[in-house]
């Protein structure tokens, strides 16, 4: 193997170079060899917490994704790391807003993104991925404090006997499900779409729910509706359509919390891998581990 450190420099935030790092990261990855990343370029305010303890920036843990490894502070450690990070990896792939230092040998691949593709060593483009995977800047959404378990509001979701969209609430750890009243205050009560209404709704007013809604709403709880057009006790809940609480800007806003952006599935990373691999370049950078 005659090149081990791979480094896609580009200068400034959104020029491509996250996303061809994950791609060639994804690629040389799915070729047999043991891959890790290094993060150097700015993280932004999302952190992904790390299995074995601290976290990482957004950014990071998708490159570790694209690895097929859980993110992990070591992953940012800057230039310092790699001496380490090579003891037991085989090729380690660098995301920087600059080329690597003097005296460390790897193959650097320069990035500039165009309006409508991304520049490789100037002599070579790609199209954008699309859609784009890194979280956009959102001044309103990063003012919010990070969302931590225990720390945001007490958040309750009504478990209805007739529930439609329970695939609606991963992003809401840490909610109570209820399916009577509960001592306390609440921040937030969120109600389900129903597929029977009518019953929903009786059973609200035989459990007592229906009289403890509005009296959280009195004591300051947000309650938050996905259906429910005729539920007179709810008229001044925030309504959702069916599948917006998938969206982790929708549920920060509504927590008053900053959720991280959920990362990237498998198949979007792959999806990735074969984008990356339209660049000419990626084969002849495989050959060139070997």
């Amino acid at each position: 193997m005659t090149t081990r450190v791979i480094c896609v420099a580009g200068a400034g935030s959104a020029c491509g170079k996250t996303h061809l790092s994950a791609g060639v990261a994804r690629a040389i990855s799915s070729d047999g060899f043991d891959v890790a990343p290094l993060h150097l370029s700015a993280g932004g305010a999302h952190r992904i917490a790390c299995p074995g303890g601290g976290s990482v920036s957004w950014p990071a843990a998708l490159l570790a994704e694209a690895c097929r490894l859980a993110p992990a502070p070591e992953f940012e450690t800057g230039w310092a790391g790699l001496p380490g990070l090579l003891q037991r990896h085989d090729v380690v792939v660098v995301e920087s807003p600059s080329p690597p230092p003097p005296g460390i040998g790897a193959l650097t691949i320069q990035v500039q993104r165009t309006e409508w593709q991304l520049a490789i060593n100037r002599t070579a483009h790609l199209p954008l991925f699309q859609p784009g995977l890194v979280p956009a800047a959102d001044p309103e959404l990063d003012a919010l404090p990070a969302w931590s378990l225990g720390a945001g509001p007490r958040v309750g979701i009504l478990s209805l006997p007739h529930l439609a969209n329970f695939a609606d609430y991963p992003l809401i750890r840490g909610a109570e499900w209820m399916a009577s009243p509960a001592p306390g205050a609440f921040g937030v009560i969120f109600v389900p779409s129903s597929t029977n209404e009518e019953s929903d709704r009786l059973w609200l007013e035989e459990s007592g729910l229906w009289d403890w809604l509005p009296a959280q709403a009195a004591h300051g709880a947000a309650i938050v509706t996905c259906g429910w057009s005729t539920l007179r006790a709810l008229a001044s809940a925030t309504a959702v359509e069916p599948g917006a609480l998938r969206d982790y800007r929708l549920v920060s806003r509504l927590l008053q919390r900053r959720l991280p952006a959920p990362l990237p599935a498998e198949e979007t990373l792959d999806e990735l891998a074969a984008w990356a691999a339209q660049w000419e370049g990626l084969s002849g950078l495989i050959a060139a581990l070997r």
